[in-house]
């Protein structure tokens, strides 16, 4: 066991960091994460589920290998979700793509609510529970780059969908 799982709010903290640097940091660190995924896995089994903290730190390594999953499986976006820059690195001609990044993000987005309401559900049972609450700064700022992203995605494929010309504001049926 490393000296980092030796102690329950060092390696929640250490995963706050890691949170962090994968949002924040130089792109290269999501690729990074990506190799050392099996490591960030590892975190979560030397503690107990049955302790609050234990459950934190198990549902937090969850949601950073999901996270680098879809990092990996969706290169062109960077550790916040901008759209922008998601725009101007993939050129998606396949409606499918977009689609199926929608659902993928909705999917990690369901992975952080989860995260925030077991946060949420455990800080009066912990005694450390400012430690508890620091992991909603970068789980905050993620849900907003997703939300935000998300919003612009929608009303672009629905602004440019082929089948948009066909449509009657009035009917709300499609022509």
């Amino acid at each position: 066991m490393m000296p980092i799982q030796s102690d329950d709010v060092m390696l929640f903290k250490s995963l706050i960091v890691i949170h962090k640097v994968l949002q924040e940091g130089h792109p290269s660190s999501l690729i990074g994460g990506y190799r050392n995924i099996e490591w960030i896995s590892s975190l979560s089994n030397f503690h107990a589920v049955d302790s609050s903290m234990g459950r934190l730190i198990i549902e937090y390594s969850n949601y950073l290998v999901k996270k680098l999953h879809f990092h990996h499986d969706h290169r062109g976006f960077n550790g916040t979700f901008e759209y922008e820059e998601y725009v101007s690195l993939s050129t998606v001609s396949d409606p499918n793509e977009g689609y199926e990044a929608i659902l993928d993000l909705l999917s990690l987005q369901d992975s952080l609510d989860d995260l925030s309401k077991l946060i949420f559900a455990t800080i009066q049972q912990m005694r450390n529970g400012n430690v508890a609450v620091a992991a909603l700064v970068p789980i905050i700022a993620e849900s907003y780059g997703i939300h935000k992203f998300l919003i612009s995605m929608l009303r672009a494929i629905l602004f440019f969908h082929p089948l948009f010309d066909n449509f009657d504001y009035n009917s709300k049926d499609p022509i």
